[in-house]
């Protein structure tokens, strides 16, 4: 058992409170009989006193380190709290920005759809018109009559492309999936684009249409999604070009329908531009009508009911557009 006196006590506390003047006071004590009875080691330790001094020194920067440290605390605090305001600032600042952008889609949403609704009214009675001369007045010169209702149709195809792309913008596209048979699809819609490829001078084939197998699919808008490839495949087709349909199946379970033309292809500067809404791939100043949505309407159908569309294009050869669409489950008879 070690015993510690009261001027050893008092000499630790001295040494925790760093009150080194103390602590040689006491020990000077010691040497001069006041303190204690060890007074050869209290010499001894008197005569190292320097080793005292240093550790005071030591412990004098020990103190300066944890004042800067402090200091140091207090700035990175006071820092922290600035950047979580200026951080609060900007991100009241990004909601507001867009929240304006928001309303500001929002009404360019409604404005074009406003805008489309009020042309379809008179582009119909347009249309109706024309058709009225062209079938009570064969005397007049038809051809104008013709012109003016083939015209009145392709302007009405690009407001309703245009109507389309506000209600995807508005989210308020509706789908509803189901068994669809394609070999009505694309003969049906092969159809509907032949008297256009006869004009042009184009030759539209499907190998094997009649004999395809179901696929699930929003049948509006998988119709939609056939008649834009077509019509693509066929406009964008020189004069005596191709067009050939086809369908095979996929590893993946899968069905895969190809469109492929013999036309003048295009070439993208960054992938998936050809997808992008009102991009023409600098076909602006063509002959060729379209408002550049049909693809990006596509493709947006396509991403709605679990399909996939790709395509690649060669400029001066042509273009391939492929739509993987789920196979329909067979049902077994009970």
């Amino acid at each position: 058992v070690v015993l510690v006196t009261a001027w050893q006590i008092n000499l630790i506390r001295a040494a925790v409170q760093g009150d080194y003047g103390q602590i040689l006071g006491r020990l000077r004590g010691v040497r001069e009989g006041k303190g204690g009875d060890d007074e050869e080691m209290t010499s001894s330790i008197l005569e190292s006193s320097d080793i005292l001094h240093q550790v005071s020194r030591l412990l004098s920067q020990i103190d300066r380190a944890l004042e800067q440290e402090r200091k140091f605390n207090a700035l990175h605090e006071n820092f922290n709290t600035k950047l979580n305001d200026l951080v609060e600032t900007r991100t009241a600042e990004l909601h507001a920005a867009y929240k304006q952008l928001e309303a500001a889609s929002a009404a360019k949403s409604q404005f074009l759809a406003s805008m489309s609704h009020e042309f379809r009214t008179p582009l119909n009675a347009i249309i109706g018109f024309s058709q009225f001369l062209e079938m009570q007045c064969p005397n007049l010169n038809n051809t104008y009559a013709h012109d003016i209702h083939q015209s009145g149709q392709a302007l009405l195809a690009i407001i309703d492309q245009i109507l389309v792309l506000t209600e995807m913008d508005r989210d308020t596209v509706h789908v509803n999936v189901d068994t669809i048979d394609l070999d009505e699809i694309l003969p049906a819609a092969i159809g509907a684009i032949q008297g256009l490829a006869d004009r042009m001078g184009v030759t539209v084939e499907c190998a094997d249409c009649d004999t395809l197998p179901p696929v699930m699919a929003d049948r509006q808008h998988l119709t939609k999604i056939v008649d834009i490839l077509l019509s693509n495949a066929v406009k964008y087709n020189l004069a005596g070009g191709r067009v050939k349909v086809s369908v095979s199946p996929l590893p993946n379970g899968r069905l895969r329908l190809t469109v492929e033309d013999t036309g003048m292809g295009f070439t993208e500067t960054r992938p998936g531009q050809a997808l992008e809404p009102f991009e023409r791939l600098g076909q602006f100043a063509s002959t060729v009508g379209g408002a550049g949505v049909g693809l990006t309407i596509a493709n947006n159908f396509a991403k709605s009911m679990n399909a996939e569309l790709s395509y690649a294009s060669i400029p001066g050869q042509g273009s391939v557009f492929h739509l993987d669409l789920p196979v329909a489950v067979k049902r077994v008879a009970a």
